[in-house]
């Protein structure tokens, strides 16, 4: 495990430095050229580097991607109390959606003891795909929790245009998308990490959806750290220490 940690975490360093350095310089030699031409260059001449600038944004937002999925299962974090219902409230003002997207909470979601950024990271991935590949004009977003033993059933549901079946286990995979990127702007990596971090924690992701009905992607989240051992809920003695080892760590 350590020989794996060690090879990822230089397998980011390749990744952000070693390619953000030169993609970062093509983007800004593209800019500067476009600003030196001004309005020299044809409609032809001008949609080719529209064209060069978007695959650029793509290649950025793909190593961003990578970044973070390599560090997904990397991150050690605090255990805080989670209230999950002020959690989705400061995912929703950070995503800023408009006047089309309506978010409806079915019911009081709960509050965890759990890594909060994690969780958010979850949250914010299948809210904010259930607004991206969604085509009706207004786009409903229904979220909802149901306790589950130790653990919470969380699902968000949409009125979007469905997943057809045969699609299920491929949006799972890394890379993996089902509209041309020339239409919808997508790395394939989100729904990757949810599964890799719900996974972690002991939990189970699941999609039920059929082509043009929506889509209901549901997660389930331990309600407190669960001991991989046991299967038990982890001492309070524990999760003082891992918060104590947490914080030691951020000074090191």
């Amino acid at each position: 495990l350590e020989k794996t940690n060690k090879e990822l975490e230089k397998f980011a360093y390749v990744v952000s430095h070693d390619l953000k350095a030169p993609l970062r310089a093509i983007g800004n030699l593209t800019g500067l050229i476009e600003h030196d031409a001004g309005d020299k260059f044809s409609s032809t001449e001008k949609n080719y580097f529209d064209l060069v600038k978007g695959r650029v944004k793509r290649m950025d937002s793909l190593i961003n991607g990578l970044l973070n999925y390599s560090k997904a299962h990397r991150s050690r974090n605090k255990y805080d109390e989670v209230d999950v219902n002020k959690l989705v409230d400061e995912i929703l003002e950070m995503l800023g959606f408009g006047n089309d997207v309506r978010i409806e909470i079915m019911q009081d979601l709960p509050v965890l003891l759990t890594d909060k950024v994690k969780l958010q990271q979850v949250f914010q991935n299948l809210i904010s795909n259930a607004v991206k590949y969604n085509n009706k004009q207004i786009k409903t977003i229904a979220i909802n929790a149901i306790e589950h033993g130790k653990f919470y059933k969380f699902s968000i549901q949409d009125n979007g245009p469905g997943i057809d079946e045969k699609f299920h286990g491929k949006i799972f995979e890394i890379f993996q998308t089902l509209n041309p990127r020339d239409t919808i702007e997508s790395t394939g990596i989100g729904l990757t990490i949810v599964k890799k971090l719900v996974e972690e924690e002991g939990g189970k992701v699941s999609l039920v959806s059929n082509a043009q009905e929506g889509a209901t992607f549901s997660f389930t989240w331990p309600a407190a750290p669960i001991s991989k051992k046991t299967g038990d809920f982890i001492s309070k003695e524990d999760i003082q220490d891992h918060n104590l080892k947490v914080r030691s760590s951020y000074h090191n």
